[in-house]
């Protein structure tokens, strides 16, 4: 009888140790599922604002070169044209003093 008693609390005391580690694991369970998808959360939040940083920069760098190649043409055109005029005043004036001096030597 005494075996009988002993048998009935342990089968007791195992079902409630087997129901609390059941319930603990659980717990554990929803717990790191739930950290697991607040990471996913945070990672694929993270992956959205590298990338849209990435593409913001891109477009402004591509922007800022396009600027600044069409200023670095427009100053080498215009560096052109002054030395293109200057050259040509000078040849203007070297040949109208070659002119003049031609024309006083022969006389």
């Amino acid at each position: 009888m005494w075996e009988g008693i002993k048998k009935v609390f342990k089968d007791a005391i195992n079902k409630v140790v087997d129901f609390v580690k059941g319930l603990v694991n659980k717990v554990v369970e929803f717990f790191t599922n739930l950290w697991n998808k607040a990471k996913e959360i945070f990672t694929n939040i993270k992956n959205f604002l590298e990338t849209t940083w990435s593409a913001i920069k891109t477009v402004a760098v591509n922007t800022w070169t396009a600027i600044k190649d069409k200023l670095s043409e427009i100053g080498s055109a215009i560096k052109t044209a002054i030395t293109n005029t200057w050259d040509a005043i000078k040849t203007a004036v070297s040949n109208a003093v070659n002119s003049l001096k031609e024309n006083v030597s022969n006389k």
